[in-house]
């Protein structure tokens, strides 16, 4: 069976335009693979991803707990402080009236010891005059 040469020339097109299809159908396949490459690349960096990301919704969570107790110790130590401050007050406050009370005493004792003195100076004197007296009673 011979084909016109018209008939020829459609089968050398239908011919050009089945190997455009396969050469079209084997690019299309390569893309396909290659998309099924990347696909299954961009599903296994998700799942990085989302290890990631619960790792860190952990450590923020951890960091959270931290920042809780760590205010919680500030809050502590503040109190601690406070009620340290406040007794260290009150004992001042007490130190100060003793030493207020005692500075008081203290200046009585030396008023006392100032009275004493001047009594004592006074019997030295009165002593010094019987003594005198005896002393020219008996010479006479």
């Amino acid at each position: 069976m011979n084909a016109t040469p018209s008939e020829s020339d459609e089968i050398q097109t239908l011919k050009q335009r089945a190997d455009t299809f396969e050469d079209r159908l084997e690019a299309t396949r390569q893309i396909v693979e290659a998309n099924s490459l990347g696909i299954a690349e961009l599903r296994a960096n998700q799942a990085e991803m989302h290890q990631t990301q619960s790792q860190l919704q952990i450590a923020q969570a951890q960091l959270v707990q931290m920042f809780s107790q760590q205010q919680d110790s500030l809050q502590e130590f503040k109190r601690t402080t406070n009620a340290a401050l406040d007794r260290m007050e009150r004992n001042q406050a007490e130190t100060n009236r003793e030493l207020e009370a005692l500075r008081q005493e203290q200046m009585a004792l030396r008023q006392e010891q100032m009275a004493l003195r001047q009594e004592q100076l006074g019997m030295q004197t009165e002593i010094r005059r019987i003594l005198d007296y005896l002393l020219r009673r008996d010479s006479e």
